[in-house]
């Protein structure tokens, strides 16, 4: 599960997976979040609250870099544990432009 969540947050941040899936007026990553038709995941803030624990972060990816601190808090994540993604940026594919998107959560299964 572990690795599996590693790699849907890898595949969140990647724009060729983001044309890949781009069919709608709104696209959704593997974890949901919602973005504009064109756009992909540019930047954001991700924090773990685990089942029972401190929250830990917010840790910062931008251009699909985790830092080591963010990869090590998500290798420990396990069902149940929730997820929160802020300050989400999308950037349009063809023109550049970076926009706001609105905060997501999840927990973990």
């Amino acid at each position: 599960m572990k690795e599996l969540f590693i790699i849907l947050a890898l595949l969140v941040s990647s724009s060729t997976y983001a044309q890949q899936i781009n069919k709608g007026p709104v696209i959704h990553s593997p974890l949901d979040v919602p973005l504009p038709v064109g756009y992909s995941l540019w930047s954001y803030e991700i924090s773990i609250l685990p089942k029972g624990g401190d929250l830990l972060g917010p840790y910062v990816v931008k251009n699909n870099r985790l830092s080591p601190e963010a990869s090590k808090a998500m290798a420990y994540s396990k069902p149940g544990d929730k997820i929160y993604l802020e300050n989400i940026q999308a950037k349009d594919q063809k023109t550049g432009k970076v926009i706001r998107v609105e905060n997501y959560s999840t927990i973990l299964k």
